[in-house]
């Protein structure tokens, strides 16, 4: 198995990297030095074996030197191997791949992959702004009123209270219901023997007589209705008499 050792080398005999992809601001090494001042070094330097140029802990290296520390502990790569510890080990100490060039200037790094969930979804937008939140809630609201059956005015009966459908049956009017005088609600039995109950609202003499003249001669109907309610119920909306 291919391991790395880590050695105790004098600071004066490493040397910082001018290629180092991650470039240290005043702040970020004032922050380094505090880490090394409290905790001491706790990760070993990334050293090129053949020149002792420092390829991972370049900042660390120059707080340890503005300390006034002499010593440090580096792990030596020897980049000439085909390793596949120390390849990973330059991949990862080099930064090229995670850590794109200091500019000052926002950098547009690569998305991971796509979502698998409306859970990720939600995580990676992170709505922290409640004004926001109300307004994606209220686009999806005037989404559902645009698009949505039960919600276009054309499309609603004023008698209409829930689960708005048309449809008809054909069949024959096998069962009249009266109500003060008036048909209130008749049965249909279609060609499968199938029956269903339409009511009338509100009751009229004329829906009464053609319901009852049909009833009466057993003639074939087909019936067009809506529905109304909850539970919901079909309500008349015209008949066609077949002679």
């Amino acid at each position: 198995m291919d391991t790395l050792s880590i050695l105790r080398v004098p600071l004066d005999a490493l040397h910082l990297d001018p290629a180092n992809a991650r470039q240290h601001g005043e702040r970020n090494l004032e922050a380094i030095r505090a880490s090394l001042a409290s905790f001491g070094q706790v990760e070993p330097l990334v050293v090129h074996k053949p020149t002792q140029r420092v390829i991972g802990g370049n900042g660390r290296l120059a707080a340890m030197r503005a300390l006034g520390w002499t010593h440090a502990d580096p792990v030596e790569l020897d980049v000439t191997t085909t390793s596949p510890v120390r390849t990973q080990m330059l991949g990862l100490h080099r930064n090229l791949d995670t850590m794109p060039p200091s500019t000052g200037q926002p950098v547009a790094l690569p998305f991971p992959r796509f979502p698998k969930s409306l859970q990720e979804i939600a995580t990676m937008l992170a709505l922290r702004s409640t004004t926001t939140a109300f307004l994606l809630s209220l686009m999806f609201l005037l989404g559902l009123a645009a698009f949505s059956p039960t919600a276009r005015a054309q499309d609603v009966d004023p008698r209409d209270e829930f689960f708005f459908t048309a449809g008809q049956v054909t069949g024959v009017i096998t069962e009249v219901h009266y109500d003060g005088g008036q048909v209130s609600s008749f049965v249909v039995k279609d060609a499968n023997n199938q029956t269903m109950t339409i009511k009338v609202k509100p009751p009229e003499q004329a829906i009464t007589t053609a319901v009852v003249a049909a009833a009466s001669a057993g003639r074939k109907v087909t019936v067009e209705y809506h529905t109304t309610g909850n539970p919901p119920e079909l309500v008349y909306d015209g008949m066609t008499v077949y002679y």
